[in-house]
């Protein structure tokens, strides 16, 4: 993922968590980065990307000390595009490494997740034609095909929330939050490994059970 867009997600991550928790209004955020509601609703729904130029206000609107209270009760949601950083890492240090650049080289692999999760699937599906594909005009890093008779199926990360399963013209998506509320699973891949967490496992464990609803309910 680039990281400029990866910015953008956490914004509008922490823009949410502050209008829910903190009762600041679009209006009111839009005001303090000194921007029109429009162009917030516009980010929101990635209709336009936040340009750096805006940085240096998102960042003194985020590191208000009053709403260091908020990052802590979200620390793990804000943090988790991130391998390597300190889970206890400051509101302020974190907001200020993110916008000036120095996050980049500690950013989840999507590819990474997706090659386990691609193990994952070879293990609990029965399909031959599965393979790992790159170059795809819908998103930068690799994908999964999986090819059923005349069906093609392409499952990718476009982030790290976010799942999509594409057949055709038509593509399911599934954000993190929706994967995650899934308690239990039929059975489970893990495959002892120093560069994968207990909790990337479950993630990508979760993330089979979902695609295995969708392959199941298209009866492909």
């Amino acid at each position: 993922m680039r990281y400029h867009n990866l910015i953008q997600n956490i914004c509008v991550r922490y823009f949410k968590i502050l209008k829910a928790e903190a009762k600041i209004s679009q209006k009111e955020i839009a005001r303090h980065i000194g921007v029109s509601d429009c162009l917030i609703s516009k980010w929101k729904n990635q209709q336009r990307s936040i340009s750096a130029e805006y940085y240096k206000n998102i960042l003194d609107f985020f590191t208000k000390q009053e709403f260091d209270l908020y990052f802590e009760k979200n620390r793990q949601l804000l943090i988790q595009d991130f391998d390597g950083i300190d889970p206890q890492i400051s509101s302020e240090e974190f907001w200020n490494k993110l916008f000036h650049g120095e996050l980049e080289n500690k950013i989840v692999k999507l590819d990474f997740l997706l090659e386990h999760l691609a193990l994952i699937l070879k293990h609990r599906l029965t399909y031959d034609d599965l393979e790992i594909v790159s170059e795809n005009r819908f998103v930068d890093e690799k994908w999964i095909r999986i090819i059923c008779e005349k069906k093609c199926v392409d499952i990718y990360f476009s982030d790290v929330d976010t799942l999509v399963i594409r057949e055709g013209k038509d593509s399911s998506v599934i954000d993190r939050q929706e994967i995650k509320q899934r308690k239990w699973m039929r059975s489970f891949y893990f495959e002892e490994s120093a560069e994968m967490t207990g909790d990337q496992w479950i993630f990508l464990n979760q993330c089979d059970e979902k695609i295995t609803e969708y392959l199941e309910s298209r009866k492909i």
